[in-house]
């Protein structure tokens, strides 16, 4: 085994997959190690989870790699490796060790969670690093709520049962989906409700199919309080795709087809249902623009 090292960077490692409250502990332990030690505070992460590849039912991502990257930078850290786990899944504990934390990241001092593993079958764990950091190979205990672990998959369940509300708690933030604005059919402009249309990226999890209350973020920063039908909008289209449609409270702004779109989920309001005509639906629609005016006139956007 590589003998005790003393590089200059600690290292926080770890999937950061949604970068929850659970990994938020684990950076600032990095950030308050490095300090202490007079390192740089660095992560070790991937590019997508590892169970992505691992488990043919994984349902999806909850950060891409640039916003992960940008909230580690965010919470101080200062340099990222981002593997793709296909490229290191059948290294051994030492390669992955000797290879990409000391040579690449040349960490003096590692910082991980209780449950991480490392190394081809995961053979590498917290008494691996021991033996190569000494007392600087530390464990950041398990967050925690109401007595359940926060963890990644946990999220990824609460979002695809539509308990946005809960996965938010969770993250620290709300969860927050990004996608290209498309041209639709103006059903709810039709409606008295236009609507801002994006197709959602497959890659990440989806919120169980329903009407949310949203905030709507445009590419130049404008944020909006919104409502969001997620699903098929069976009512009025027959395709059977899934998109969501953003009404913006209280503007008709739009953005501009082709732009870029962030939706945070706050709360679920109800499942997406078919309507059995355009005038029922125009009513449940400005039923749920009402308790979504209400929810924003008590907790307005700042």
């Amino acid at each position: 085994m590589i003998p005790t090292v003393r590089g200059s960077r600690a290292v926080a490692l770890g999937c950061f997959d949604g970068f929850h409250r659970g990994h938020r502990s684990i950076v600032e332990k990095t950030v308050k190690t490095a300090a202490r030690l007079c390192m740089e505070p660095a992560a070790f992460t991937f590019n997508r989870p590892p169970a992505s590849s691992l488990y043919p039912s994984f349902s999806g991502i909850l950060t891409g790699s640039e916003e992960k990257a940008e909230l580690l930078r965010e919470a101080g850290i200062q340099v990222i490796l981002a593997a793709d786990f296909e490229s290191v899944r059948d290294m051994s504990a030492a390669d992955f060790i000797e290879r990409l934390l000391i040579s690449e990241l040349d960490a003096g001092a590692v910082v991980f969670g209780e449950d991480f593993t490392f190394g081809r079958g995961a053979e590498g764990n917290a008494s691996t690093l021991r033996q190569v950091f000494g007392r600087r190979a530390i464990v950041v205990p398990f967050t925690e709520e109401g007595g359940v672990k926060i963890s990644s998959r946990v999220i990824r369940t609460l979002i695809s049962e539509g308990k946005v509300g809960e996965a938010s708690r969770l993250l620290g933030r709300p969860y927050s989906l990004c996608g290209t604005r498309f041209e639709g059919r103006h059903d709810g402009r039709k409606l008295g409700f236009p609507t801002v249309n994006i197709y959602p990226d497959p890659e990440f999890v989806l919120p169980r199919e329903g009407v949310y209350i949203t905030e709507a973020v445009f590419s130049g920063g404008e944020r909006f309080g919104s409502v969001t039908d997620v699903g098929t909008a069976p009512t009025l289209d027959a395709t059977g795709r899934i998109r969501t449609e953003t009404h913006i409270l209280g503007t008709l702004a739009a953005g501009v087809p082709g732009s870029p779109m962030t939706l945070r989920f706050i709360r679920r309001l109800r499942d997406e249902k078919h309507f059995s005509s355009a005038p029922e639906l125009a009513a449940a629609i400005a039923a749920d623009v009402a308790e979504a005016e209400k929810y924003f006139n008590e907790n307005p956007l700042r």
